[in-house]
């Protein structure tokens, strides 16, 4: 249970009063975020109360301490000594508040900068920072920053380097800032939503799932497999997942159309041996390798993890090289391959 009357103590005996009202703004921000698009808000909630936290000691207590532990210092990190504080504060969440969780300390350590490879829980809590302005009045950005964030965390996060660049406001840019850019503009301004799917999505949900099995089995399903494929009845088979309290269907959404799907939830008779399943996770194909997968993939983390459950199964055609690639470099560990399919088991860190 996290003791949130020692971190807002921290603050207080640190002589930090305007830190701790800063912290519990973005902590407020944060979970407004995760519940947008699905993201555990307790995570959410302790990073973004800890991402200041070295606000207590000096930037060259800091610079003493990166440089005790060897820490590889950046040149903007160099010269101006508080931009150390981000990664000062993981240590201090991880050693004095006992703090293990992976995700929260990411998104402590890049608050400020983002970094390369960014997960959803850096990108909120880099988000939340920014629009909680904790130097008076209304920022600039902040309108069209907090529409951005409602619809897209990665688009979000684009828009709000790019004004740092364009409006000259980077003292000296640090290397993470950058690599995240570069990464960010490699993805393009994309606007995806996320959200849960109602029954009025099912004729659609049908109809992409038959325009994903085109274009992905064709050679490895019969081709009567394909053509025999029922809209219809595959809609109504939808409208009973939507119905199914024990399952969530997600949708992915551009510009109002969907492009994606993902169902988690209790497993399919077959992998009754395991706690949850994603069952379903499809993406048209001209939208694949834009980050929706990854996406998806973390709303089920953090759906298994609400659920009070450490893992979930998924199971992938054993010729669908390339999701057997993602799946697995997501974190998933192959635990049986029949020679027709491969069942891939993602355990939640903790």
């Amino acid at each position: 249970m996290t003791d949130y009357g020692a971190i807002r103590n921290k603050y207080l005996e640190g002589g930090k009063e305007s830190t701790l009202a800063h912290v519990e703004e973005v902590a407020n921000t944060a979970e407004w975020l995760g519940r947008i698009h699905g993201l555990d808000v307790e995570k959410l909630r302790l990073a973004a109360m800890l991402h200041d936290v070295s606000a207590v000691i000096s930037p060259d207590e800091m610079y003493r301490i990166a440089t005790e532990r060897g820490m590889v210092i950046d040149p903007a990190e160099e010269k101006y000594r508080f931009l150390l504080h981000q990664r000062i504060s993981k240590i201090m969440a991880r050693e004095e508040f006992g703090v293990t969780d992976e995700d929260v300390l990411s998104a402590i350590e890049c608050h400020t900068t983002l970094k390369k490879g960014a997960s959803v829980y850096d990108k909120a809590v880099f988000l939340a920072d920014k629009i909680s302005w904790d130097r008076g009045g209304v920022p600039p950005y902040y309108n069209e920053l907090k529409t951005r964030a409602e619809k897209s965390l990665d688009d979000a996060c684009l828009y709000f380097i790019r004004y740092q660049f364009d409006n000259g406001l980077l003292l000296m840019p640090h290397t993470w800032l950058t690599e995240a850019y570069e990464e960010l503009k490699g993805m393009g301004d994309t606007k995806f939503s996320f959200r849960k799917a109602t029954a009025e999505d099912c004729l659609a949900l049908s109809e992409l799932k038959k325009t994903v099995w085109n274009s992905t089995y064709q050679g490895i399903y019969p081709q009567e497999r394909l053509d025999g494929y029922d809209v219809k009845k595959n809609e109504e088979i939808f409208r009973g997942i939507v119905a199914n309290p024990e399952i969530e269907l997600y949708v992915a959404e551009d510009a109002g159309e969907i492009v994606g799907f993902m169902t988690v939830g209790k497993p399919y008779k077959l992998y009754e041996e395991y706690d949850q399943e994603v069952g379903l996770l499809y993406i048209r194909k001209d939208y694949q390798r834009k980050g929706i997968g990854r996406r998806f993939m973390d709303i089920a983390k953090a759906e298994v993890e609400a659920k009070g459950f450490d893992r979930f199964i998924l199971s992938v055609n054993a010729q669908n090289a390339g999701a057997i690639a993602f799946y697995t470099a997501m974190g998933g560990e192959i635990v049986l391959d029949d020679g027709g399919q491969k069942r891939i088991m993602h355990k939640i860190a903790k």
